[in-house]
């Protein structure tokens, strides 16, 4: 036997559920990397649902809506609204 091959293992291919849920990965950063509209800011986010800021900074804060900082304000991405909108 040649030196160096011997204990050297191969990775194993993908299969089944590993590969769907890599695909569904994909996915999802790709509908991060194609949604290009700029953050808001919490009040844009509050005139656009009809509430008051409180209430957006409320929904920050107990994770019913994401978040980002930037700059040390709090920011959101549009898709987070909307994906918070199409929850049940």
């Amino acid at each position: 036997m040649p030196q160096g091959t011997q204990g050297t293992a191969r990775p194993k291919p993908q299969t089944g559920t590993a590969r769907k849920a890599s695909k569904a990965q994909m996915v999802e950063r790709t509908r991060m990397i194609v949604d290009n509209r700029p953050l808001m800011t919490i009040e844009q986010v509050a005139r656009y649902l009809g509430v008051s800021r409180w209430t957006v900074g409320r929904m920050l804060d107990d994770e019913t809506l994401r978040g980002v900082t930037v700059n040390g304000r709090r920011k959101i991405r549009p898709a987070d609204v909307d994906a918070m909108l199409d929850t049940p």
